[in-house]
């Protein structure tokens, strides 16, 4: 959950962040010292960017949190939830995802790199949230959707109407 940086969302779905809440931090997070109260709110904000909002302008900070970036970080998560602390109902509409596009292949997405193709990388987490990998060069440096652990794998949907942005359409043979 340390910290919360733009990748944070990549790692912590939002699926299970709500798990997470409903289970196990909700039930502490009233009794939490110190600054532990900012890190679960923050936290909070990947599924209720609204309350977590509100808890974070009085709630104490943990030492390497300052209030305008737990402010900030609340303030600009994906409305999930419309507020709501529950993440919205799922759709088997594709038509309705944003983020249903299918990458431009060429025949290696499901075969490179060489040392190991980037399908058999899948965790078995993210292969029960909806997702898969495939390869994809121009993630040699990194960014939004790629994986952090292996260079030039990207993540994807396999159903994109279940899963939110960044996520791109997974190849067929993913």
């Amino acid at each position: 959950m340390l910290p919360s940086t733009p990748i944070t969302e990549e790692v912590r779905l939002p699926k299970f962040v709500e798990e997470e809440w409903s289970t196990i931090i909700s039930k502490v997070v009233g009794g939490a010292a110190g600054g532990w109260k900012s890190i679960l709110y923050t936290n909070y904000a990947i599924i209720n960017r609204g309350e977590a909002f509100n808890q974070l302008l009085t709630a104490p900070l943990d030492d390497g949190l300052t209030r305008t970036w737990a402010l900030y970080w609340a303030a600009t998560r994906p409305n999930t939830n419309n507020g709501t602390g529950t993440l919205p109902p799922t759709t088997l509409d594709p038509s309705s995802s944003t983020s249903s596009t299918t990458p431009s292949t060429t025949g290696g997405e499901c075969t490179m790199p060489l040392d190991g193709s980037c399908t058999s990388l899948t965790s078995p987490g993210d292969a029960a949230a909806g997702l898969g990998m495939y390869y994809d060069p121009k993630c040699v440096q990194g960014g939004v959707g790629c994986d952090h652990i292996k260079a030039n794998c990207r993540l994807c949907a396999k159903d994109p109407a279940m899963i939110n942005n960044p996520f791109v359409k997974c190849p067929a043979c993913v």
